[in-house]
Formats: structure tokens, C-alpha cells, sequence
């Protein structure tokens, strides 16, 4: 009875915590086994100490049952954010080479009031070039994007200015995409979406599909040879000076202007030139400010029309000295990038002509505290954008839809070249200085002196009648 009641107390004592629910079960199926055992009889002691073990077990039971089911509600949640973050992970690591073999297709159709088409042409092109400005290496590739809100089940014929298609075209009036050049390209690594009817391409060199419905996707991408001797839209050179403690670095950029006889000046938009920084140099272009760190950002200074005006007026004491100088767009210092950043939305200006030169100015002043790397970063990165594909030429000319609604939809073209270059950067030490003085001055000393020149010989007389 003792050892009955015990367990049931300890049972009713721990039901109260629901941290420890196995241990009250155990006790309370030890006691419940144990009461069994020694009593044979049927006591109101005995039936009430059943009861209440019977209450505890289906407390247990409702408990154990409901944290079963949080536990494989937990364990389920867990698995689908561990699937959804593997999904996500595995989305974003496609390389973009297996990106068009993602199974896509249309599995309704869909009604619009408004149907609509939309196509981008982009350029890409990479290069690099040493200190003096040489090309050593250029790449172009193009990539065609589609997107499309269509209805029914239509099929989309698309044509581009391809070589093999030239004099072969065959369109309906409402087809016709107007064009800015009667070029014709050649395409070369062709590579294609799933979507595409390969066969079709083949044979009549038109892209054939049904699209996806309210999908970006891309629908083929090749590689055109950039021409060797055009000059760059944008051309860039910086140069890093070091004299003992002072630090100069300066950017020029060029704007030689791309004119196109259909399409005017196109200019360059959203430029970007990243300087790389020493890290030792970083905390010179933060300051802080109320909650974090900020950058120090370059004051626009306008070169006057008149060289040294400033000096001509008494106004050189006024002006005061920044760390960053810029005649166009802004600077400042990205930590992300490990550099600084000179931005200009748009080059050339509105109204500015062509073959235009911008300039950065950045001066440092090291203490000796200040360290001088022994080596740097030896490239520069330049990144632009045109509204238009500069490089390939490549323009759709027709886009035809089949089997849907049967009105012709909205077309929307959009074209656009991406640009980046890696630019060798030019050092130039204060040890450097001495020695070309010297070779100067040696070279000028040991050059014997220079012998007067002959005495000309009288002139004859001259045959003109004049005097």
C-alpha cells in the first residue's frame, strides 16, 4: 500500500512538469505493477489508484502523442527549409553553360486581355589590356533573352540578322520587327535552350519554341569575333606615384565617342572604375560616423577654362586640399570591392562632344607610421554599359506567333552591350627619379662640346629683279 501510494504521489508530483514526462510514466507503470501484485482484492483504494494511473496514461498518452506530432511537425519543417535552402543552393550553382537544360513548359493556357512580348539583346564583352594600352585579349559572346504573356497555346518563330538567312526571309507584315543596320552576322559556338525545335533551326536558321508563360528564360547565346583594330568606346589608364611619402593616384578617361550613321552617339552609361587599395591605406578613406563606418567620399572640382585662374585670383589659400578630386561623377571608397569606386552615370555628357577627357586625382599623405607595400594589386577593372549591341550588331528582325488568340501582340526590343575591362596599372617609385637625373646629367657631361659651325660660303647674286 505504502510502496502503491508512493508511486502514485510521485506520479501526480511530476505530471506538473512537462520537461520529464518518461520518468512519472515509469514510475507510474513500476507502481501500477507493483499495486497489482499485492493486492488481489478490489478496494476503493485500489480502484481510485488505478483510476488515477489510467487518468495519468491517457495524460501521457495525449501528451506524448501531441509531442510526437510537434516533433514530426519540427522535424518536417526542418526538412523543408533544409530542402528549400538545398533547392535554392542547387538553383543558384547551375553554371550557366547547363542553365538552358532546365526542363521548362507550358502547361496551361492562359487568357489576356493584353498579350505582349518582350526581347533583349545583350553583349558581352571582356578585355584586357597592358600599361601601354594594347589589347592583349578580347572576348564577345551575345545572349538573346525572351519573355512572353501570351494566350493559348501559341508557338513563337523568332529571326535574327544571321548570315545564312540573308535573302531567305519569309515574314508576314506584322511580323516585321523595324531595324536600325542591314548588317549580317556570322554566329559562331552556338548554344540553345531546351525549348528550341533544333531541327527546325537547321533547316531554316529561325528560332522556333513555345515559350514558357511570364518566364525570362534564355534562348540561345553564341560568340561573334570583336573587330581587332576599332577603337574602345571608353579608354582608361591609371597611374600610381610614389615619392618617399607622398602617394598620387590618378585615373584619366578618355571618351573617343561611338557614333553609329543610323543611330547617332551612343554614349556610355553606368561607368565604374575600381582602384584597388592597399590595406594598410584602407582606414585613411573611413570615418566614422553616429552608428558605423562610413567613406570619405571626392569633391567635384571643374578645371577653369584659364590654367592657374585660381592663382591669378588669391583664391589658391581659399581652396582646400581633399583627399579625392573628380571632375566627373563621384568616388568613394567600396569595402566590398577593396577599392575605389569612381562612378559616372553617363559618358559623354549631355552637349559634350566627342573625345573628351575626365579626370581622378587622389593624394596621400603617409605618416611613419604608414606602410608602403611591396607589392600591389597591378590591374584596374572598368565596367560600363550601351544601350545598344556596339559589338555583334545582332538585332531580331521578325517574331511570329502561332496558334494563340490570333491579334497580334505588343513587341517590345531592347538591346544592350556590357563591357569590362581589366586594365594593367602604371607605378612609378621615387627611386626611379634619381637615377634617370643622373643618367641625364652623366650623359649630357660626357658628350664632347659641340664644334661652331662652318662659315657659309658668300651668296651668289640673285637673279630676281628685286633689289
Amino acid at each position: 500500500m505504502c510502496r502503491s501510494t508512493t508511486g502514485v504521489h510521485t506520479a501526480s508530483q511530476a505530471a506538473h512538469f512537462s520537461s520529464v514526462l518518461v520518468a512519472p510514466y515509469t514510475a507510474v507503470q513500476s507502481a501500477s505493477k507493483s499495486s497489482s501484485r499485492s493486492w488481489s482484492g478490489t478496494s476503493p483504494l485500489v480502484e481510485r489508484t488505478v483510476i488515477s494511473v489510467g487518468r495519468r496514461r491517457s495524460l501521457f498518452s495525449r501528451v506524448s502523442a501531441t509531442t510526437r506530432s510537434w516533433s514530426l511537425q519540427l522535424l518536417g519543417t526542418t526538412r523543408a527549409v533544409v530542402t528549400s535552402s538545398v533547392a535554392r543552393t542547387t538553383t543558384w550553382s547551375i553554371s550557366e553553360p547547363d542553365s538552358g537544360r532546365v526542363n521548362v513548359h507550358r502547361d496551361r493556357a492562359l487568357n489576356y486581355k493584353t498579350e505582349e512580348i518582350q526581347i533583349s539583346g545583350v553583349d558581352e564583352v571582356y578585355l584586357e589590356q597592358d600599361v601601354t594600352g594594347a589589347v592583349t585579349k578580347q572576348l564577345a559572346r551575345v545572349r538573346l533573352f525572351f519573355l512572353a504573356f501570351l494566350s493559348g497555346m501559341p508557338d513563337v518563330e523568332l529571326g535574327i540578322n544571321d548570315l545564312r538567312r540573308q535573302g531567305k526571309e519569309v515574314v508576314g507584315r506584322h511580323d516585321i520587327i523595324p531595324v536600325a543596320t542591314e548588317e549580317w552576322i556570322r554566329l559562331e559556338d552556338v548554344q540553345f535552350h531546351n525549348i528550341i525545335d533544333l531541327q527546325a533551326f537547321k533547316e531554316s536558321q529561325i528560332l522556333k519554341f513555345k515559350p514558357p508563360d511570364g518566364c525570362y528564360i534564355e534562348l540561345m547565346r553564341f560568340r561573334v569575333r570583336p573587330p581587332r583594330s576599332r577603337e574602345l568606346p571608353l579608354q582608361v589608364k591609371v597611374k600610381y606615384t610614389i615619392l618617399q611619402n607622398k602617394v598620387d593616384i590618378s585615373a584619366d578617361i578618355l571618351v573617343p565617342g561611338y557614333v553609329s550613321r543610323k543611330m547617332g552617339q551612343i554614349p556610355c552609361e553606368d561607368v565604374c572604375v575600381r582602384m584597388p587599395l592597399p590595406e594598410c591605406w584602407i582606414y585613411m578613406f573611413r570615418v566614422e560616423k553616429h552608428f558605423r563606418y562610413g567613406s570619405v567620399k571626392a569633391s567635384h572640382r571643374r578645371q577653369g577654362k584659364v590654367k592657374g585662374i585660381e592663382r591669378i585670383l588669391g583664391a589658391v589659400d581659399t581652396l582646400e586640399q581633399s583627399l579625392m578630386e573628380v571632375s566627373s561623377g563621384s568616388a568613394k571608397y567600396e569595402h566590398h570591392h577593396r577599392a575605389i569606386a569612381w562612378r559616372i552615370p553617363r559618358l559623354p555628357k549631355e552637349g559634350q562632344g566627342a573625345y573628351t577627357n575626365h579626370t581622378f586625382s587622389c593624394k596621400l599623405n603617409l605618416t611613419s607610421f604608414d606602410q608602403i607595400p611591396e607589392t600591389f594589386d597591378r590591374f584596374c577593372f572598368v565596367e560600363y554599359t550601351m544601350p545598344h549591341t556596339t559589338v555583334s550588331h545582332t538585332v531580331c528582325r521578325s517574331a511570329s506567333i502561332s496558334g494563340g488568340s490570333g491579334d497580334p501582340p505588343e513587341k517590345y526590343v531592347r538591346y544592350l552591350a556590357r563591357y569590362e575591362y581589366k586594365v594593367e596599372m602604371e607605378f612609378c617609385y621615387s627611386k626611379d627619379e634619381p637615377a634617370a637625373y643622373l643618367s641625364a646629367t652623366q650623359s649630357n657631361a660626357s658628350k664632347p662640346a659641340a664644334e661652331p659651325p662652318p662659315p657659309r660660303p658668300p651668296s651668289s647674286d640673285s637673279d630676281s629683279d628685286s633689289d
